[in-house]
């Protein structure tokens, strides 16, 4: 295993040196991680298909990376797709000469872009086909692999498209590997002893499930809230975990702001995905008397000796957040009796949804998830129902800042099991990429019988607040999209519906016509 450099450590913390080109061929094997997509690389690198391969996504995703750092011989990288190749003036034509002189040539390709370089490339090659009709065409059935359906989308045997903005880099497949990395290595430079003191710290901490748990629980947190986490991110996140920012030659002696707790939830200075799951998952954000008694008493120092990861740093830094620090950092290493009662919190709605929904494909009957999904859409929007009666209603109003205080209709009903739910899912050769460290953007709810015409998409965020894990008011475009999906609704047609009363007098006709107006008629008697 290569040593890891605390300089490097630094830049990727700083954000320097993030791109592939910029970090050293040594550099890149000591923080290459296993993960499925470089094993899937490796192994059709020997395989006739699919010809080609594409890795796109958005910037930092780790596509060059990857292209860069698997083993592969059989096929052609180009792993600068985003940058500017022949001219400034006109890049797109540099590197359409570029991809259509390998092709000419039968070389296979594996080439990493961003997603909307993918998309400009496309257009220029649509508009210029005389000059690369091979790369218009592989770009054409690219672009159709890119397509997301309930079904699925059949695999293309010329071109793998691989969007690894579909790629879970929270999941434990790839968290662990990366804490692994980080905890197990040898850390190298002329770092002070102070430096060296906290930095073995914070690897003692980072090999603790209860440290590795609540990390995870944080990222999660960050996905499950909407954000995709790129692997440029979660590197920030993890070197500020083992460094603090602390330059290699700080002399300033180590303390409990040190710890991987304290630096974990420290959203000045850990990375921009620690605002997000901090809201969240910050065990500071509940107020507990029992913990600050014990915080005011001292009685933290003796539990923390024998922590790994916290005894070598068992005093505090002078400043208002002394005993914020405290309580991260017990609930991080698992001091229980400084964590709040409420901070662990129950799973996440929408992953459970969608672990109960990744077991089939297709059009699902879920009562479970379509019935509180819909008691919650018609909790948001305020509008009026019974048990089991669920109107149409559309809101007399196009304005979607005064939809709240417009008149409303209904047409039609909505019966709790009318209801279908669907995870959106990307060709099986993505899937097998990407393996079980896959995560849906959204999930969407139809109508059945017209589940094609109507799906609403519902995403994490909105998920959690029409489930009720988390309150908050919709924005008014989620408002408006809401009540426009409600007027989409239509019932099958019903045929006439009649009861007849006998009184032992004469006999009570009712009939229910296909207009719901219900009529009476006597027979008979007086």
């Amino acid at each position: 295993m290569a040593a890891l450099r605390y300089e490097l450590l630094l830049d990727l913390y700083r954000g320097k040196g993030t791109a592939v080109e910029q970090i050293a061929k040594c550099d890149r094997a000591a923080i290459a991680i296993p993960t499925p997509l470089i094993s899937y690389l490796e192994a059709i690198d020997t395989c006739e298909t699919p010809k080609h391969v594409f890795l796109t996504g958005n910037a930092g995703d780790g596509k060059s990376f990857a292209a860069v750092t698997a083993n592969i011989s059989g096929m052609r990288v180009v792993c600068d797709a985003s940058e500017s190749f022949g001219s400034a003036e006109d890049p797109l034509s540099g590197l359409a000469s570029l991809l259509e002189k390998y092709l000419s040539a039968g070389d296979r390709l594996l080439v990493a872009i961003n997603r909307g370089q993918m998309d400009r490339l496309l257009g220029y090659v649509q508009e210029n086909q005389s000059q690369a009709p091979r790369v218009c065409q592989l770009l054409t059935a690219a672009r159709g692999q890119l397509r997301l359906a309930v079904d699925g989308v059949e695999s293309d045997e010329l071109v793998a498209v691989i969007d690894l903005g579909l790629f879970d880099t929270v999941s434990d497949t790839v968290t662990e590997a990366l804490l692994d990395r980080v905890a197990t290595a040898e850390i190298t430079g002329g770092i002070t002893p102070q430096t060296r003191i906290a930095t073995v710290a914070a690897q003692e901490g980072l090999l603790l499930p209860e440290v590795r748990d609540s990390i995870k629980r944080a990222l999660r947190a960050a996905r499950t809230a909407g954000t995709h986490a790129t692997m440029r991110q979660l590197w920030t996140l993890v070197a500020y975990l083992v460094t603090g920012g602390r330059a290699v030659d700080e002399e300033r002696a180590p303390d409990l702001s040190d710890s991987v707790g304290a630096r974990l939830y420290d959203e000045r200075s850990a990375g921009t995905l620690a605002p997000v799951y901090g809201r969240l998952s910050d065990p500071c954000q509940t107020s507990q008397p029992s913990i600050a008694k014990r915080v005011l008493a001292g009685s933290w120092e003796e539990m923390f000796r024998d922590v790994p990861g916290l005894g070598s740093l068992a005093t505090l830094p002078v400043g208002p957040e002394r005993g914020k620090i405290i309580v991260r950092a017990a609930a991080v290493h698992g001091v229980r009796e400084f964590v709040p009662d409420d901070w662990i919190r129950p799973a996440d709605t929408y992953e459970r949804a969608i672990g109960v929904l990744a077991k089939s494909t297709g059009w699902q009957d879920q009562r479970r998830i379509s019935d509180t999904l819909l008691h919650g859409i018609y909790g948001a929007l305020g509008l009026w129902r019974t048990s089991g009666s669920f109107p149409a209603w559309s809101r007399l109003c196009y304005d979607a800042h005064r939809i709240a205080s417009a008149g409303a209709v209904a047409c039609a009903r909505i019966a709790e099991g009318d209801l279908r739910v669907g995870l959106p899912r990307p060709p099986q050769t993505t899937l097998d990429a990407l393996g079980e460290a896959w995560w849906p953007p959204h999930i969407l709810l139809g109508f059945s019988g017209q589940v094609e015409k109507h799906p609403l998409r519902i995403t994490p965020s909105m998920f959690r607040a029409l489930s009720g894990q988390e309150r908050r008011v919709l924005a008014p475009a989620s408002v408006f999209l809401l009540q426009r999906w409600l007027a989409s609704a239509r019932t099958e047609a019903r045929t006439e519906a009649e009861a007849r009363i006998d009184t032992g007098r004469g006999a009570l006709r009712v009939a229910q016509g296909l207009d719901d107006r219900i009529s009476l008629m006597w027979e008979g008697g007086a």
